[in-house]
């Protein structure tokens, strides 16, 4: 029977892998439209949007998850859930078509993720 610690990390990485590719969809599709490599159709912006409300909710979930564990990291993880807030919030109701709130959405969001980077990254070493 594992200990709980492993099967933590083991939700943890999990949880880590599945908003990196969500945020790598997001990205991608928000790049190309951002530098007019192609124009979001509707699916496109529906996808766009739906990768990024997946790693909003993992986001949470993960900052919630090291707070109640107390793990170290929690503090990076909250800071990047409010981030991703605040860039999603920028994306929705704002017309983004501009460049520059378009490039401020994509570098609050970058910042954000290097932020749950650094949250993860410091879960996984006191594992």
């Amino acid at each position: 029977m594992a200990n709980n610690n492993s099967s933590s990390l083991a939700s943890l990485k999990f949880n880590v892998m599945i908003m990196r590719i969500a945020f790598l969809i997001a990205f991608l599709l928000g790049l190309g439209s951002l530098f007019n490599v192609f124009h979001f159709t509707a699916t496109t912006l529906d996808v766009h949007i739906a990768a990024g409300i997946i790693v909003a909710i993992v986001m949470w979930f993960l900052a919630i998850s090291l707070s109640r564990t107390k793990q170290r990291g929690s503090g990076a993880m909250w800071a990047a859930a409010i981030l991703i807030v605040l860039g999603g919030f920028i994306g929705l109701f704002f017309s983004v078509k501009s460049n520059a709130l378009g490039i401020t959405h994509m570098v609050i969001m970058i910042i954000a993720m290097g932020l749950a980077e650094m949250g993860s990254s410091l879960a996984k070493k006191t594992s």
